[in-house]
């Protein structure tokens, strides 16, 4: 009898070589709901919080020996008016069957398949609150199953004028200036540096003070503000500039620095953190993490329903809200 080759092995008698673990395919991603500051816990679903503006000065003569008269007199009642928010709630349920979590061994996963589906579902549960609380979707009072209650998204907040009949309008006061805004750049390669110093000009003008802000920009965003490293505008074309700020184009090192992580100029200075999440066509989220709080009612909470002989189920539900104090001194850049 000759002897067995390894490519006549009977494949369903032979065992196979599998790694003990997955290597998971990209990281987790909760960087402004990791940073932003925890506010009070709702009482309602309807939440308010309260802005104030300071009366605008002017040159102000008074002629010797003339009293007050009522002219004179005002008052800062129209200065101060409540914001307002609602709550969301959100869930994300998963389940196993009783034969597969107690026959369905898979390679790679220990504690069974339902501590396996776990872990994944509380990762989902976070970035789901992540995304939320950025979003451009506005607020929605709850109508039905199919409409139910949502919360207004950062990018919602940071507008300039209130749509037509929208739900819980922002004041006037709240609106934040045109120079917040920067939008119609169809690419983040289209941005420069100038257009963003507009942007940080514009929100320390409305908060008459410096500012220190974070940019949650979007992978591209970060690669064209690291390229001004490189290469600056310049009246007839670009002029290296790398040789000037660079030490390997000094001889003194072999690395070459092209990331930029903070930025200091006239008005503050602001942090970048790369954000892989950002809502559709927003290139850039610039915040000011001391105006804005996440307002929670419940973090994510494993609840267990009832076995009824078919399969486990389990869900992490949250409810969650966001405080926007003052609108003003948010910023953004969109297409």
């Amino acid at each position: 009898m000759p002897a067995l080759l390894d490519k006549e092995l009977n494949p369903q008698l032979r065992r196979r070589d599998v790694s003990a673990t997955f290597t998971v395919t990209r990281a987790e991603e909760t960087p402004f709901v990791s940073m932003v500051k925890k506010g009070p816990r709702p009482k309602a679903t309807l939440y308010e919080w309260l802005m104030k503006v300071r009366h605008s000065p002017s040159d102000n003569a008074v002629a010797d020996g003339v009293d007050v008269v009522d002219g004179d007199v005002i008052n800062n009642e129209a200065n101060k008016k409540p914001l307002q928010g609602r709550v969301q709630k959100g869930r994300v349920a998963f389940g196993v069957s009783d034969m597969a979590e107690e026959l369905g061994e898979e390679y790679g996963v220990s504690g069974g398949l339902l501590a396996d589906n776990r872990v994944d579902a509380l990762v989902l549960a976070k970035e789901n609150m992540e995304v939320t609380c950025l979003k451009t979707g506005d607020s929605q009072a709850h109508i039905d199953n199919s409409n139910p209650m949502k919360m207004r998204g950062l990018c919602s907040f940071i507008r300039t004028a209130n749509p037509s009949d929208p739900d819980l309008p922002i004041p006037a006061i709240g609106l934040a200036p045109s120079g917040n805004i920067l939008t119609g750049q169809s690419t983040a390669a289209a941005v420069t540096e100038e257009e963003i110093l507009d942007v940080l000009q514009s929100i320390a003008t409305a908060a008459r003070q410096m500012k220190t802000v974070h940019v949650f920009a979007s992978p591209a965003m970060r690669r064209q503000i690291s390229g001004w490293l490189k290469f600056t505008p310049e009246s007839s074309g670009n002029v290296l500039v790398r040789r000037f700020n660079n030490d390997v184009e000094k001889g003194k090192g072999t690395e070459i620095t092209l990331t930029v992580d903070r930025m200091t100029c006239d008005f503050g200075k602001f942090f970048l953190h790369t954000h892989f999440s950002l809502p559709s066509g927003v290139h850039a989220v610039i915040v000011d993490m001391d105006m804005v709080s996440l307002r929670q009612v419940r973090t994510p909470k494993l609840t267990k329903l009832e076995y009824r002989g078919g399969k486990n189920t389990e869900f992490f539900e949250y409810i969650t809200g966001l405080e926007v104090s003052n609108p003003r001194c948010h910023g953004k850049i969109t297409t």
